[in-house]
């Protein structure tokens, strides 16, 4: 008369469900990874006196051009 009981396994230990300490979380699920909150990219606006790199080698060369020139 073999019945098959339901065993709680917690922390790699079998127990009966009668006799599982009451304390104890049942077998470790794997943490869900957390959804990493989509971040908003934010409109690129021009700021007074900073120039990007493309402005600042035309710059440069429209620069050493006058000096040239004068």
């Amino acid at each position: 008369m073999n019945t098959r009981i339901d065993m709680q396994v917690i922390n790699g230990i079998r127990y009966r469900p009668e006799d599982a300490p009451r304390h104890a979380a049942p077998t470790p699920t794997p943490e869900a990874p957390a959804t990493a909150p989509t971040p908003e990219t934010p409109a690129a606006e021009p700021v007074a006196g900073v120039l990007t790199a493309d402005e600042a080698a035309a710059s440069t060369k429209s620069a050493k051009t006058t000096k040239k020139e004068g």
